[in-house]
């Protein structure tokens, strides 16, 4: 007989902060226990007055030795006011409600501004748009002097050609996955132009969703539809309703199994799809509509964003995965990309081996949980990289 389902749990004790570079300064994840699994809080906004509860709470996997200790331990449950958290760069950690971690950043932000993403991410957390005006200036002085591999130097003086690092802390200190092959990956891509993101495992709209379950970033595809399908005169027409109507035909499940869901989809991709317009002088006419601007003199209308530890709920489950970046094109995650550590053995076969997993076209062992499928509907592009070397493939690919 198969055991019972247990019931979400509704209330749990705090057992500590998560943060990625546990000896970095920047927010940390509160993690809660009941004695056998992990556990971070989902948390929603009302729509009506934009007060925060926690929802419910997510099991999630959490390296031990990346959960800092609490100096005053708490009990979190559903319905309850989230509780935040913060670490400062001499190892305080500020835990709470959102305004106590506010007014514990105030009181400390002389000591990030030699640190503007960290200082960036306060800024959004204040609401401030000053400071985060002053954080943006800062992050875009230090990513403007980033020397990626191919950009030739001019500078002859012995010493200032070392590349400034998109993480000026100690994140590099510790050799693993994250910080020789992850991290590295993140810098090109900014670098090279695509705007980063940094996962969160208990908030979704700090991804641009209203849950772990959704994988498409809903308001981006919205901007795309309308920014890339212009009128004659080169101004934006379509109304809201006919972009509904164009999303919901560029997303419709179509066909038997992922393979044939994601070539359905992108068919429709480079194609566009076909509406009737629900408003304007247009109104009742057939128009083929495209999310994504193909034409080479059109790419800057496009939008490239990079998010790292992409949370996604297992249908039907309390568990989630999270494949390490995930990019998005107009809110389109058209591809995904695993990270391995050059020291274990076999990296790429193991990043395959996730991939696969994830997209659910392989099953590890009998108990290994489900994958999440979903976010491979509208895949591209699959990679596994591990510093060295790379492979690259689409779905279906041996």
């Amino acid at each position: 007989m198969k055991a019972p389902k247990k019931s979400p749990p509704q209330a749990l004790p705090l057992s500590g902060v998560f943060r990625p570079r546990p000896h970095a300064p920047g927010f940390a994840i509160p993690v809660f226990s009941d004695g056998e699994s992990s556990w971070v809080q989902e948390i929603r906004a009302s729509m009506d007055d934009g007060q925060e509860t926690v929802a419910g709470f997510i099991r999630c996997d959490v390296e031990p030795s990346h959960v800092l200790p609490v100096p005053q331990p708490t009990t979190q449950q559903v319905g309850a006011s989230p509780i935040f958290a913060f670490r400062f760069p001499d190892g305080n950690i500020s835990i709470g409600s959102r305004i106590v971690v506010q007014n514990a950043i105030r009181a400390t932000l002389s000591e990030l501004q030699n640190r503007p993403f960290v200082l960036w991410d306060c800024a959004e957390f204040l609401e401030d748009a000053e400071l985060e005006a002053q954080a943006r200036s800062l992050a875009g002085s230090v990513l403007s002097s980033i020397q990626t591999p191919n950009q030739p130097n001019d500078s002859s003086i012995e010493g200032e050609n070392e590349v400034s690092p998109l993480w000026p802390d100690s994140t590099f200190d510790n050799p693993n996955e994250y910080t020789v092959s992850e991290a590295p990956l993140l810098q090109q891509l900014v670098a090279m132009g695509w705007e980063y993101v940094e996962g969160d495992l208990q908030y979704p709209a700090k991804t641009g969703r209203s849950s772990f379950s959704e994988t498409i970033l809903l308001e981006r595809l919205k901007a795309a539809f309308r920014k890339v399908n212009l009128d004659e005169a080169g101004d934006e027409w379509l109304d809201n309703l006919t972009i509904e109507r164009a999303i919901r035909e560029l997303l419709k499940p179509e066909g038997n199994g992922l393979l044939e869901m994601n070539q359905h989809f992108m068919q429709r991709l480079v194609t566009g799809v076909r509406v009737t317009v629900a408003e304007g002088p247009c109104t009742g006419q057939d128009v083929t509509l495209h999310p994504i601007a193909w034409q080479p003199d059109r790419l800057q209308d496009n939008e490239f964003l990079a998010i790292n530890q992409f949370q996604v709920l297992i249908k039907g489950t309390p568990y989630t995965k999270r494949p390490d970046v995930v990019l998005f094109v107009n809110g389109l995650p058209l591809v995904v990309i695993e990270c391995k550590s050059p020291a274990i053995s076999e990296p790429l076969q193991s990043a395959l081996d996730d991939l696969l997993h994830y997209s659910g076209q392989k099953r590890r062992d009998a108990g290994e949980r489900e994958g999440i499928p979903e976010l491979f509907h509208f895949n591209a592009l699959l990679i596994g990289t591990s510093f060295y070397q790379a492979r690259a493939g689409t779905l279906g690919a041996s």
